[in-house]
């Protein structure tokens, strides 16, 4: 069960080695280097659902699960199911230097995961709002009682 998306999209345009290195740090600080997703439910599993509509001579970037050594290449429609604490990382989907720049070229990668405040019974559930608009939640305690 995902209990959480993230959507990343982008255009893909030409990017220098030493661009490339930094790119996606910078734009998605934490998520854009090696990481473990520290929230999500200790038993829960991720999946990566990566789309694109890309030229065949552009770069369609890579998953890498880093532990395992082991990567994806992420092109057309990839879907990758992992384990929340797999060390991993994703490449930059990117026009080769002197290949021709499409307008067109795009990059989409849905990130589902499990949520551990809500799978752990960390959370409460709005069940109803009583008057004076009281919110009435399900307690941890109160889901799964048999």
């Amino acid at each position: 069960m995902f209990g959480t998306l993230h959507l990343a999209a982008s255009c893909c345009t030409v990017v220098t080695k030493i661009s490339a290195s930094t790119a996606l740090e910078g734009n998605l600080g934490f998520f854009g280097g090696v990481h473990i997703n520290q929230n999500n439910s200790v038993g829960g599993t991720m999946c990566m659902v990566a789309f694109s509509d890309l030229p065949n001579y552009y770069n369609p970037g890579r998953f890498h699960l880093l532990e395992l050594r082991f990567y994806v290449v992420t092109h057309t429609f990839v879907c990758v199911n992992f384990h929340r604490l797999q060390c991993h990382k994703g490449t930059l989907t990117m026009c080769p230097r002197g290949g021709k720049e499409v307008k067109w070229a795009t990059m989409g990668t849905f990130i589902c995961y499990p949520n551990g405040k809500m799978l752990n019974g960390g959370s409460l559930y709005a069940f109803t709002v009583l008057p004076h608009n009281y919110l009435m939640a399900i307690q941890p305690e109160m889901i799964n009682v048999l």
